[in-house]
């Protein structure tokens, strides 16, 4: 998915600063100020996170709406209702149909 790989990269752009920051030279003056932009780096790549996950969460909770409202439209038009209700046990069946298949 598409939010997965955005994740992955901001992960490794943040463990590329962490590194950096350990590898730091001997300027104390130059140290700061590197220190301060590879916070700021940190703080927006933070902030970044936070939406894409927010991002995600809304697009996760859109899909479950969508998976309710189809099964209640199948159930009243068709008269369609579902034997199993738990998803494990849903999931358990879809696997076993798709290894025999």
């Amino acid at each position: 998915m598409k939010t997965t790989l955005i994740f992955k990269r901001i992960m490794l752009a943040m463990m590329l600063v962490i590194a950096g920051t350990v590898l730091m030279g001997q300027n104390k003056e130059s140290d700061e100020k590197e220190m301060k932009a590879r916070k700021e780096i940190l703080e927006a790549q933070e902030q970044e996170m936070k939406e894409q996950r927010r991002m995600f969460e809304e697009q996760e909770e859109e899909a479950r709406d969508l998976h309710i409202i189809y099964a209640e439209k199948a159930r009243e038009d068709l008269g369609w209702a579902s034997r199993r209700s738990e998803l494990s046990e849903i999931i358990q069946i879809a696997w076993a149909w798709h290894q025999k298949t």
